[in-house]
């Protein structure tokens, strides 16, 4: 996420949506989603290009508000206006809010691994899994 421009903003298939709040008369990011349309790497066994929300992040103070359910809504809106079929988001296993909150809008579990973008050991010591979620739309 080094370059947003570049890597959001320049692409027209690729989504990146912020939400500001004013506190004390200043305007601060609450939270904010990224997503980026994967090609879909095997068409005949059915995964056709997709939209994948690579971060999805709400400040402290704005969680449990309803912020995280109208950026994700946000982001399967326009993965319908991309005239994609599907949206994927893979979380680790101790993210056990945003899990909840990916199921009550529908998304499914599709798979469960251990490999992790963190240090294998820990991952394994801490008996971390990536849980992968889909909504087909």
């Amino acid at each position: 996420m080094a370059d947003i421009q570049a890597n959001f903003m320049d692409s027209q298939a690729n989504g990146f949506w912020v939400v500001e709040m004013e506190v004390n008369g200043k305007s601060k990011v609450a939270g904010l989603l990224a997503a980026v349309k994967s090609d879909g790497w095997d068409t005949d066994a059915g995964n056709a290009p997709s939209l994948e929300v690579f971060q999805l992040v709400v400040s402290f103070s704005q969680r449990r508000k309803g912020l995280g359910t109208q950026l994700v809504e946000t982001a399967v809106e326009f993965c319908k206006e991309q005239g994609l079929s599907r949206v994927i988001v893979e979380i680790s296993s101790p993210q056990t809010t945003a899990i909840s909150l990916f199921c009550k809008l529908g998304f499914i579990v599709t798979s469960v691994n251990s490999n992790t973008h963190a240090n294998h050991l820990v991952s394994k010591l801490a008996r971390i899994n990536v849980i992968r979620m889909e909504k087909h739309l």
